[in-house]
């Protein structure tokens, strides 16, 4: 297959997790492939605790998004709705080799970074051709 084209779409809004509406950080990218085949990319992190809600780790500024992570990557394939928002096509992740997740404390905090190494991975890899078909849920 010869190289695709692939265009990239910056959204304000996060793609995944929950509890998204308390993270002060999230980003979305959408990247389109010229055959049709979109993703995005979605990076969290650093919630808040609700206002008056006990810690789970007092000392701790944020709260986690995840098992010791204070920031994550996912990406999934993704549609476009008529109201013209983006949304994830299957809710199941796509699996990726970049690192995904950090500490506020990590030395090399850098969610921007860690978000863009993803975007930058998902780019090559449709640009090669390679298909991320949606599979049924178990």
């Amino acid at each position: 297959m010869s190289s695709q084209t692939v265009t990239r779409i910056e959204s304000g809004w996060p793609a995944h997790f929950i509890c998204a509406e308390r993270c002060a950080f999230h980003r979305a990218s959408i990247l389109r492939r010229d055959d049709g085949t979109d993703l995005v990319v979605s990076t969290v992190g650093a919630m808040n605790a609700f206002a008056g809600l006990p810690r789970r780790n007092p000392e701790r500024r944020y709260e986690e998004v995840g098992c010791e992570r204070d920031y994550e990557t996912m990406a999934f394939r993704a549609k476009r709705e008529e109201c013209g928002c983006w949304v994830n096509e299957s809710g199941r992740e796509i699996g990726f080799a970049s690192p995904w997740a950090m500490r506020h404390d990590d030395k090399s905090h850098d969610a921007d970074s860690m978000h863009e190494a993803v975007v930058a991975e998902f780019v090559k890899r449709l640009e090669s051709g390679e298909q991320f078909p949606l599979e049924p849920a178990p």
